[in-house]
């Protein structure tokens, strides 16, 4: 019987949470941080690691180059080696400028269903940030200037996409992402 890990991911330093819950058969970390991307909405175009108790940095593809060589390949590490029982964590960084910590919390291991495409989100809450949007403070500075349309700086940050809503949370949307994974 093949195991499906049940996940919580929440973005560290906001208020309201923002999060995401998903189920995913056992993986490599590499993979595991490409599905985050996904559900987090991120583009993917910066660098990212994980940090696992007992290894240390966990590298993902994205960082394999000179200037960040240090630390283990998360193409060859398995997730289900780490994250074995209800509570176990890592912590997964995107984009080292903005500097988003994910708690990546393990809730349950269960059977995985026949028929059921893996992996798959089954919940969460709230946007997530916009890409380069200068981490918690600047995320939040953006929020303050989304209220107001009369806000010297809306039309730089806004004028150029649909307004943004940090309450939205779009399931299916993002699960149809994960079907092409």
């Amino acid at each position: 019987m093949k195991k499906v890990l049940q996940i919580k991911i929440t973005l560290r330093g906001l208020k309201p949470l923002i999060w995401r819950r998903i189920l995913v058969t056992d993986m490599s970390f590499a993979e595991l941080g490409q599905v985050i991307k996904a559900v987090m909405e991120w583009d993917g175009g910066h660098l990212s690691e994980f940090q696992v108790p007992g290894v240390g940095t966990v590298c993902t593809p994205s960082m394999f180059d000179d200037e960040f060589d240090e630390g283990e390949d998360g193409t060859e590490l398995m997730i289900g080696d780490y994250l074995k029982k209800k509570g176990d964590k890592v912590l997964y960084v995107y984009d080292f400028g903005d500097d988003w910590n994910h708690i990546v919390t393990l809730e349950k291991v269960l059977p995985k269903e026949e028929g059921r495409h893996y992996p798959v989100c089954i919940g969460g809450k709230r946007n997530s940030p916009l890409e380069d949007s200068g981490g918690l403070w600047g995320y939040e500075e953006l929020l303050l200037i989304a209220k107001d349309k009369t806000h010297p700086e809306y039309e730089e940050k806004f004028g150029w996409r649909e307004d943004f809503d940090s309450e939205y949370f779009d399931m299916d949307s993002i699960n149809n992402v994960l079907k092409n994974y």
